[in-house]
């Protein structure tokens, strides 16, 4: 399922201004294997703190792409001075691997973070939907690399269970869902949380109530308890 993808040309670096007054958005491209990878970055304007700013990294939902998950994120990165970077999937309808991750999207992370000096203590993981079951699968594969997972409305394939208790790492992770989702019913997540939980990981599961599947209505109160999850959270 985690089988490396070798790195070709990590050179491409197509940077595109899309806005400005509270830091910039580039739609940049890098290129693994011959094939062009999209992501979107989000700079905040405040100076980062002497060891460098947090590093949150978008994964979205089905049919969707990164930019879809910048714009709800941008204004509190701006205040928290958060550095974004929402990679767009090969296939908008889901996540792949190996063909988005999780090799891409470590080199995808990697070179934001070396070109804007993020502290790579503090690289966290937002998911939505599709998304957030990917990123549920990469607290399993880069257990090293993220220092802790946050997501809405997703659960844990269950072809990927037997690995939750092989890593070495538990790395803390967070569930947001709403008692009234259809894709990803209560019993489906709460099952997700008592696998993690099993085997060891620090797992908070929020559910919200009376709340649905459209994480776009309330992505504030969403992303505010995200990160409120998130920012202390580091790599030893």
């Amino acid at each position: 399922m985690f089988s490396q993808t070798k790195l070709v040309n990590l050179s491409l670096f197509v940077p595109l201004l899309l806005a400005g007054a509270s830091g910039e958005v580039h739609k940049e491209i890098l290129k693994i294997d011959g094939r062009q990878h999209v992501y979107f970055v989000f700079v905040p304007s405040a100076a980062p703190s002497p060891s460098g700013a947090p590093l949150l990294m978008l994964l979205h939902g089905s049919g969707h792409d990164g930019m879809s998950l910048i714009g709800p994120w941008k204004e509190l990165a701006a205040k928290e001075c958060i550095i974004l970077v929402a990679p767009s999937s090969m296939v908008p309808a889901q996540w792949q691997a190996p063909l988005d991750g999780p090799e891409p999207l470590i080199a995808i992370g990697d070179t934001v973070r070396q070109k804007y000096s993020a502290d790579p203590k503090r690289v966290y993981l937002f998911g939505h939907s599709a998304g957030a079951g990917f990123s549920l699968l990469l607290a399993l594969a880069k257990q090293d690399y993220f220092a802790a997972i946050a997501a809405h409305a997703g659960a844990l394939d269950a072809k990927a269970e037997p690995l939750v208790s092989q890593v070495t790492r538990r790395t803390p992770i967070q569930m947001q869902v709403g008692t009234r989702d259809p894709l990803f019913p209560l019993v489906n997540v709460r099952h997700t949380r008592d696998v993690f939980v099993a085997a060891g990981f620090p797992f908070d599961l929020e559910e919200i109530p009376q709340h649905d599947h459209n994480y776009y209505g309330i992505s504030d109160q969403v992303n505010r308890a995200a990160w409120n999850f998130l920012k202390d959270k580091r790599l030893p």
